[in-house]
């Protein structure tokens, strides 16, 4: 769930049944108290994710209609407190709703498509199918794959790849990506993993980066972390005494950049890994040979 997954419908839940209206506003409070539950877990998740912007959006939403929804309120003073001390990222401006039914709520939706305002037209066409997923499906599907598909890869080839990712996810849901989009969110993937495992694991940092490096080696600072990863791994393994696998890593860093630096530390891999250190072995006790007896000693 990302950035763009916001405030459901913000449906009029007040006054009573109003004579020639009565099935629209059981609609609209119908689904406003199906979508709290919702909102609120979704606001909960946020918070996991420190979208604490988002989830302030979510828990205003809440209480605005619901003050006494259990919880509500101290996530909201939460949320905000967070959001205070810098802890979450500028969000998009997310229009509210003022739709009532699924006729209108369908027309924000087209129009917000129409302007290729990608986030609010998600945002609309969840909302939709959350109150009537067999409405104009086919329609709702495919502007939806659309507005996921074109904002999921506007995220991963700027800073959001973990947020673009989840939106090539979830257009995934819908129908394949194209070739083009499919690539493109495997690199992201790569490189998203290989960063989470930087100074963890450098093994897996290499085994993320390599492939990478092998199809688009200009692809963000693929080369550079490359490079840093390998000679990483290799200070690990001959500091470890593996010295053998160090001089074949730090060959790996010098394939990708002559350094000086590390041209030593490879000769010095090198040396020790074809004249390794013997290891001396103890003589057992209990087999001391004894020292023979000369002439002239004392017995």
């Amino acid at each position: 769930m990302t950035c763009v997954l916001v405030m459901v419908i913000a449906i009029s839940a007040t006054g009573g049944v109003v004579a020639g209206r009565g099935e629209r506003n059981v609609l609209a409070t119908q689904t406003t108290v199906a979508e709290i539950d919702v909102q609120f877990q979704l606001g909960m998740d946020d918070m996991g994710r420190e979208q604490y912007a988002l989830a302030a959006q979510r828990f205003i939403w809440i209480v605005e209609r619901d003050p006494g929804y259990p919880g509500a309120a101290e996530a909201l003073a939460e949320a905000q407190r967070l959001v205070d001390v810098g802890g979450s990222e500028s969000e998009p401006t997310l229009v509210p709703s003022s739709a009532e039914n699924t006729e209108e709520l369908y027309a924000e939706a087209v129009e917000f498509y129409d302007q290729q305002d990608w986030a609010n037209a998600i945002t609309r066409l969840q909302q939709l199918q959350s109150v009537d997923r067999s409405f104009r499906q086919v329609e709702v599907e495919e502007m939806l794959y659309t507005s996921l598909s074109t904002l999921g890869l506007a995220y991963i080839r700027g800073e959001r790849l973990e947020e673009g990712l989840v939106l090539l996810d979830q257009a995934e849901t819908l129908r394949p990506l194209d070739d083009q989009a499919a690539g493109e969110a495997n690199l992201a993937t790569l490189y998203v993993t290989a960063t989470t495992y930087w100074d963890l694991d450098w093994g897996i940092v290499i085994d993320n980066l390599l492939p990478i490096y092998q199809v688009a080696p200009n692809y963000r600072d693929t080369a550079q972390r490359l490079w840093e990863a390998e000679l990483n791994n290799a200070d690990r393994l001959a500091a470890l005494g593996a010295q053998c696998d160090a001089a074949d890593q730090y060959q790996l860093a010098l394939e990708l950049r002559d350094d000086s630096v590390v041209q030593d530390k490879y000769e010095k891999a090198a040396d020790a890994c074809a004249h390794p250190t013997p290891i001396p072995t103890a003589t057992p006790l209990g087999f001391l040979t004894p020292t023979p007896t000369v002439a002239g000693d004392i017995p």
